[in-house]
């Protein structure tokens, strides 16, 4: 009985383990979050910050989540992955899905002023976010896959040409 214990106990250890470092994501890059640089600090450019712009395209969702929001996160995906995968491939975009209720993702909610979850586009220059829209048409287009694709993709277009 007792070794039926230890046995248990170890697996819920190792299952664990196996979690938490499937749920934690390596270091983020600086470019993720408005880092503050030391005024004192000698001047350096890093390949981030002479490179062209990046675009990123972001889900944020919650943890629990209805058929609806998965479904907008599938459709977004696709619509990123479909019409830029050139830009994907090469860096010059971003596709991320971001969980708004785990503790470090916190400041999204107030950064996007999110009420629900969105689709949110922006434009990362020298490590930094310039600037960003948030794709609220995504829930009335959530029957309409083909409006959809074509809205997420039209949009990612015209805030790539600085529209």
């Amino acid at each position: 009985m007792t070794a039926a214990i230890g046995v248990l106990a170890m697996l819920v250890a190792i299952a664990g383990a196996v979690v938490y470092s499937m749920e934690s994501p390596a270091k983020p890059d600086a470019s993720e979050y408005n880092v503050e640089h030391d005024a004192n600090a000698p001047a350096t450019h890093t390949k981030a910050e002479t490179a062209a712009p990046i675009l990123r395209v972001t889900y944020f969702h919650r943890t629990i989540r209805c058929p609806s929001c998965e479904k907008i996160e599938a459709l977004a995906q696709k619509a990123v992955e479909e019409g830029f995968a050139g830009e994907l491939a090469d860096g010059r975009m971003q596709w991320r899905i971001i969980n708004i209720d785990e503790p470090r993702n916190k400041h999204f909610e107030d950064d996007y002023q999110l009420q629900m979850q969105s689709v949110i586009v922006s434009e990362v220059r020298g490590g930094k976010e310039t600037r960003w829209k948030n794709l609220e048409k995504v829930w009335d287009l959530l029957d309409d896959e083909a409006g959809f694709l074509r809205y997420v993709q039209d949009e990612i277009r015209a805030y790539g040409q600085g529209t």
